[in-house]
């Protein structure tokens, strides 16, 4: 006879489960809780302190009449972000304690007979286990993230948008990697084993993948694999990089297929297996083969730079080998705490070594043709190119993205050939030039896992057939130790200079309003690294002139209607030249704190372009008369408020 258990008596097990563990854990919450007081109360300190001292002459004697209230909003602006930033960061460490020790009763023989012996269900057990590993992890955070946000509203400064999307990430972290240690923790049998398989998955897998994108880009020339800079397949079983936002479905996904997996498994877990290497295999595999896969990679690719036996794959083999098989037969040794069942298990990693000898000879010896490809002139119904230096789009859509938008830019015969001419170009040159691609897999490998935009210009080049598909390839002009190689621009320098590109992709014609940072205005052509420090006229909006954002699209809006109608003014028929600088808001690196400084080091505090305008553009002349830019006779007008602005 089947006992069946009511939904409120399940109910009443879980809630006693969860507060067992609240009293188990009530120390380690503790901690965090001081952490966190401390922290906070000393970054608010210090940020008031320095907003007052900003805000007045002396904060001992400030008083309502005199008090700066921007500056205090601002100091309370960077208490949000770096009390926000602290506590999310301690929720991550404290995270793993609490999972660690919520799950540490299915690698105790003693304790797994004891909960085993209670009137409740296995699945029950750890369903309840696992929603008390949520509410420890989220609750306590979301409490402290609060108070950061009511002191922030008190002051008058609600919460910027990198506060905000830190409590979506925090959610998403914390439930991923809740549950991804849950299925660990059920599938092996010590806690040591569960924390290793955690940490080694979490970062070789990361290993893997930049060494396998370090390898493409390096064989496969032209290989848009920009595309995965922020894909899940870079991040798939990293449960951590869900922390830094993005890919909610993926993450919402494999969360949910990590509770169900382990729901499945424990009701099958055998109690003996408690104290034992493993009760289900999968993340021993894993783990070995993922470790094995890193070091045989990482020596690989010494020994093919280094062109051992004369033959780049072979010394690459030779590499492969010495590294991944005593990487496997260790971590083996380290899983299983001896060379018990080694033997057995070796079959994934033959597996290994036949799989890469097989994609590395097919890269090596270039099998597939893929480099020497260019589509015959006849099967192409449209092309298009692009220069990513003088290119808008460039960071806001990647490689691919890039090559479907351009590729319906040019049907006409001669221009589509001018392109193929351009491409036979690129990959002659990378034919006859001696290079060993096993060189620059680390320099690709590290350089793909930061940002694309520490690459040089390049070019992307796509076509689209008849046959419906599309082909795109991206060029850089270097390719780490190829460092003299150099793009031919000469048969498409016409369809870059071309008005059509210019209205397309240029950034003077596409950025849009809120992303214009400044416009300078002049009469003379200056150097453009000098132009815009040394323009005599420049509109940016400040506290002193809250309206500038305002003529800015007053400005653009007329210029690029003249565009539209009287097409692209050469220098010397301008009567004043334009320059804009801007910061693009949906860029592939998103806007975070710490994507903007990685924007910083990378881009540079803002990109620019320029525009000249003649004596038709006269929407544009009247716009700038009308804002008081220019005068009467459209001379830069020395009165004006912009004109040589102190405050720039």
């Amino acid at each position: 006879m089947t006992q069946t258990v009511s939904s409120k008596s399940r109910l009443r097990q879980c809630l006693t489960t969860f507060k067992w563990e609240l009293r188990n854990c009530s120390g380690a919450l503790l901690v965090f809780a001081i952490l966190a007081g401390v922290f906070t109360t000393v970054i608010f300190t210090i940020c008031l302190v320095v907003g007052f001292s900003e805000a007045t002459d002396s904060w001992s004697t400030a008083n309502a009449a005199n008090i700066d209230f921007d500056a205090v909003r601002t100091a309370v602006k960077v208490f949000q972000i770096i009390a926000s930033y602290v506590v999310f960061f301690l929720n991550a460490v404290f995270t793993i304690i609490y999972t660690i020790r919520i799950y540490s009763y299915l690698h105790n023989k003693r304790k797994a007979d004891m909960y085993g012996a209670l009137p409740i269900s296995r699945r029950t057990f750890y369903v309840a286990k696992t929603v008390s590993a949520y509410i420890f992890s989220l609750v306590p955070t979301m409490f402290f993230l609060s108070i950061i946000a009511l002191i922030s509203v008190c002051f008058g400064q609600p919460l910027v948008n990198e506060v905000t999307s830190l409590y979506l990430n925090l959610l998403l972290g914390s439930i991923a990697c809740v549950s991804f240690y849950g299925l660990l923790a059920v599938c092996c049998g010590t806690t040591v084993n569960s924390v290793i398989a955690f940490i080694a998955i979490n970062f070789a897998y990361v290993v893997a993948a930049m060494f396998i994108k370090g390898t493409v880009m390096s064989f496969l020339h032209g290989m848009p694999l920009m595309i995965y800079e922020n894909s899940f397949i870079m991040k798939a079983l990293n449960p951590l990089s869900a922390y830094s936002g993005g890919n909610i479905i993926y993450w919402i996904i494999f969360t949910a297929a990590c509770l169900a997996l382990g729901i499945f498994l424990v009701k099958k877990r055998r109690a003996e297996c408690a104290q034992t290497s493993f009760a289900y295999w999968l993340p021993a595999y894993m783990v070995k083969v993922l470790v094995a896969f890193d070091f045989g990679m990482f020596l690989g690719s010494i020994f093919g730079a280094l062109g051992v036996f004369f033959i780049p794959f072979a010394g690459f083999m030779f590499g492969f080998v010495l590294g991944s098989v005593p990487a496997y037969v260790i971590t083996h040794m380290i899983l299983y705490r001896g060379v018990n069942k080694l033997i057995k298990t070796a079959i994934p990693l033959g597996g290994l070594v036949v799989l890469t000898a097989g994609v590395m000879f097919v890269l090596s010896f270039d099998i597939t043709g893929y480099n020497r490809f260019v589509p015959v002139t006849e099967n192409i119904k449209s092309a298009g190119v692009i220069d990513l230096e003088d290119c808008y789009f460039t960071g806001k859509l990647n490689a691919v993205q890039l090559g479907n938008l351009a590729a319906d830019d040019y049907t006409d015969a001669d221009d589509i050939r001018s392109i193929t001419y351009f491409h036979h170009g690129i990959v002659g040159r990378l034919d006859s030039t001696s290079y060993n691609p096993y060189a620059d897999i680390w320099a690709n490998m590290f350089l793909s896992g930061f940002s694309s935009s520490l690459y040089d210009k390049g070019y992307v080049v796509s076509y689209k057939l008849n046959n419906g598909f599309t082909v795109t390839r991206c060029y850089y002009e270097q390719y780490g130790t190829f460092s003299d190689f150099t793009i031919d621009e000469t048969n498409i320098n016409d369809l870059l200079d071309d008005e059509e590109y210019f209205l397309r992709y240029s950034s003077i014609m596409n950025a849009k309003y809120d992303e214009i940072n400044s416009l300078s205005v002049s009469d003379d052509d200056n150097d453009w690294g000098s132009y815009y420090l040394y323009s005599p006229l420049t509109i940016q909006e400040d506290e002193y002139n809250p309206s500038a954002k305002a003529d800015i699209e007053k400005v653009m809006t007329a210029y690029r209607k003249d565009f539209a109608e009287h097409g692209e003014v050469e220098p010397k028929d301008a009567v004043v030249c334009i320059n804009i600088r801007y910061r693009k808001n949906d860029n592939l690196e998103g806007n975070s704190f710490l994507g903007e400084m990685l924007s910083l080091m990378t881009h540079g505090d803002s990109d620019g372009d320029r525009g000249y305008v003649s004596e038709d553009y006269t929407q544009t002349l009247k716009a700038m008369r009308e804002i008081g830019v220019l005068d009467k006779d459209n001379k830069l007008n020395k009165t004006s408020w912009y004109y040589q602005n102190p405050y720039r």
